[in-house]
C-alpha cells in the first residue's frame, strides 16, 4: 500500500487564475495537479499557496490580495479547510485537507490590522516576500539587500503574537537571518532546493537548514527543476540528491515534500509518477520507515504542534 502524502507547497490558485477558472479543486480536470491525480498519488493534505505577484506591490497589493483569496476560497470550497490540529491528526480517510499560505505579504503595508483576521480565513502561514523587494523585506532576487524594514519587523511581531507560522522561502539571506532573530514563533521553508547541491540565490544553504532545525523547523524540497539543476526537465537523481543532502547532514526528521507543483511546467511527467518514483528511490537507498515520515509524518507532526500553539 502506498504511503500518504502531505505536500507543503502547491501553487494551484495561481494556475487556475492564469486559466481564468474559478472552480472547486474536485472539478479541476486538467493541469499538473488535478483532484484525480492527487487521489491517485494518495495525497491527504497540501498547503494551498496563494501567490501574490510582485508586480502588484504597493497600493495595488491589497486589491490583489482580496482578488487572489476569492479564487483560493472557491478552490477549497469542497475541501476540509484546517482550523485545528485535531483535523490533521485524525485524517485517515481519503479526504484531502488544506490550509492557506500567503506568498508575499506586501498587502499588510496597506492594512496592517488584517494580520489579526487571517486565521479566520484559514491562513496560518505567511511568507514576507516573493523574489523582489517589497515594503517588508528583500526577496531572493535582490542583489544588495537593505534588510527588514520597520514595518517588516512590526509584522513579524504581530505574527508571533497571533501564532502564525513564518515561511522563510524566497527571502534574501540577510533577511532570512534577521527574521530568525526578530521572530520567535514557528518557522519553516515550504519549497526550496539546497544551495550546497545547486548554487542559485533561490535555494538555501545547509547552514540555513541548521538554523531552522535548531528552531524545530522543517524544510520542504521542491520537485521544480528550476531549483534542482540547470536543466529544464525533471531529474529524479537531482531531487534525491537535495533530500539526501539534508538527511545525511541532519537526519530524516526535518525534511518534507514541498513540490511547488503548478508553479512551473511539467512536460512528459505527472505528479503521481514523480511521487512513486521518489518513493522507490528512497526505499532502494535504505530509507525504510523514514520514507513515510518524509512523505507525510514530518510535515503533519510539525503543523499539528504549530496549530496546537495557535489555539
Amino acid at each position: 500500500m502506498k504511503r500518504p502524502i502531505a505536500d507543503a507547497h502547491v501553487d494551484l490558485p495561481y494556475f487556475l487564475m492564469e486559466k481564468d477558472l474559478k472552480i472547486p479543486f474536485d472539478e479541476v480536470k486538467e493541469g499538473p495537479f488535478t483532484y484525480e491525480e492527487a487521489i491517485k498519488a494518495e495525497v491527504r493534505f497540501f498547503i494551498t499557496a496563494v501567490y501574490l505577484e510582485d508586480r502588484y506591490n504597493g497600493p495595488l497589493s491589497l486589491a490583489h490580495y482580496y482578488h487572489s483569496m476569492e479564487y483560493a476560497k472557491a478552490l477549497v470550497s469542497n475541501m476540509n479547510l484546517i482550523k485545528a490540529p485535531e483535523t490533521l491528526e485524525k485524517n485517515e480517510s481519503l479526504t484531502i485537507n488544506t490550509l492557506f499560505l500567503l506568498e508575499n505579504s506586501d498587502f499588510l503595508a496597506e492594512d496592517y490590522n488584517l494580520i489579526y483576521k487571517l486565521k479566520k480565513e484559514g491562513i496560518f502561514i505567511l511568507g514576507l516576500t516573493h523574489s523582489n523587494q517589497n515594503r517588508l523585506a528583500d526577496g531572493n532576487d535582490v542583489k544588495v539587500a537593505e534588510g527588514l524594514s520597520k514595518l517588516g519587523k512590526k509584522v513579524l511581531d504581530a505574527m508571533e503574537k497571533e501564532g502564525l507560522i513564518l515561511d522563510l522561502s524566497h527571502l534574501h539571506p540577510k533577511c532570512f537571518y534577521q527574521a530568525l532573530d526578530a521572530f520567535k514563533g514557528r518557522v519553516m521553508v515550504t519549497h526550496t532546493g539546497i544551495r550546497d547541491v545547486y548554487d542559485i540565490p533561490r535555494n538555501i544553504y545547509l547552514l540555513q537548514v541548521k538554523e531552522l532545525i535548531q528552531r524545530d523547523g522543517i524544510v520542504g524540497i521542491a520537485i521544480n527543476p528550476e531549483l534542482l539543476w540547470d536543466k529544464k526537465e525533471f531529474s529524479l537523481e537531482r531531487l534525491y540528491a537535495h533530500i539526501d543532502t539534508i538527511v545525511q547532514a541532519f537526519g530524516p526528521n526535518y525534511v518534507c515534500l514541498g513540490s511547488d507543483v503548478c508553479g512551473f511546467e511539467m512536460p512528459h511527467i505527472t505528479y503521481p509518477r514523480i511521487m512513486d518514483a521518489l518513493e522507490e528511490k528512497l526505499l532502494a537507498k535504505g530509507y525504510g520507515n523514514s520514507t513515510y515520515e518524509i512523505y507525510y509524518g514530518n510535515l503533519i507532526g510539525f503543523l499539528c504542534k504549530a496549530l496546537s500553539q495557535n489555539t
